[in-house]
């Protein structure tokens, strides 16, 4: 593995549970909690933990992809991850700006740690943020060229419960402050909350990261739990994942077919 055994197998996450269904996608959908007014991208919490991957060649690190998605305001900048052989996982939000009178992305560039450009065939965005802006919605999906995915490798997708948040999780992504949106980060943080649609963790992101995954290593397979989307609107000390649900997973698989 390395990179310090992908940070120690994300510091030996996990509870005996969580690892002994680590394949399993089942769970409960639950409701949306309360938006708040405020919508903040990005947060750093306390002192900034993130560090940059040396060996963006190992897995789960190669998996991880910078987004660029061109659209009316100009260029987008957000992460994302791979979770089939042809497919990424990003926020809806990186590909479909709510925020701009045409708010679809006109073109997507995604490329890997290491500079390699992968091409796209097609994006996708849930009909419910299109329609609505439901941050409960944010999930979106690019089908790429190929199968790029088959080399990198993928992450897997899970729903998990509250008793199996204890441990620590991690968040890899590209952020704009440091390295100028070109160099992969990670940070580890322990015990997201279930708040509804949404994970709420202490993991630092800055502008840049929506789309990464947050996930925990099991057996040497990055599992993927939540997508970033957003930063501390509450000032709690808490950023916030878009929490992958079982209808959401099924979603996903209907995008790897």
């Amino acid at each position: 593995m390395n990179e310090e055994e992908i940070l120690q197998a994300i510091r030996k996450t996990g509870c005996a549970m969580r690892r002994a269904n680590a394949a399993c996608t089942h769970g409960d959908a639950s409701a949306p909690a309360a938006e708040p007014a405020a919508l903040n991208l990005f947060t750093v919490i306390g002192t900034d933990q993130r560090r940059p991957v040396q060996q963006i060649w190992k897995y789960p690190f190669r998996a991880v992809v910078r987004i660029r998605a061109h659209n009316s305001a100009g260029i987008k900048a957000g992460s994302g991850f791979l979770v089939g052989p042809s497919t990424v996982l990003t926020a809806a939000h990186c590909l479909h700006d709510m925020d701009l009178a045409t708010p679809a992305a006109s073109a997507v560039e995604v490329v890997t740690a290491n500079g390699t450009a992968l091409r796209v065939g097609g994006w996708d965005t849930l009909s419910r943020w299109r329609n609505t802006g439901d941050s409960a919605a944010d999930l979106g999906c690019i089908r790429l060229v190929g199968a790029p995915g088959a080399e990198l490798g993928y992450l897997g997708t899970r729903t998990i419960t509250q008793s199996e948040t204890a441990g620590d999780f991690a968040v890899a992504g590209y952020p704009l402050d440091r390295g100028g949106h070109k160099v992969l980060y990670c940070d580890i943080g322990a015990n997201p909350t279930i708040a509804g649609a949404f994970l709420d963790h202490p993991i630092d992101t800055e502008e840049g990261q929506s789309g990464s995954p947050l996930f925990y290593i099991s057996d040497n397979q990055a599992i993927a739990v939540g997508v970033h989307i957003r930063g501390d609107d509450a000032g709690n000390g808490s950023n916030r994942a878009l929490r992958l649900t079982a209808p959401l997973i099924e979603r996903v698989r209907n995008w790897l077919k």
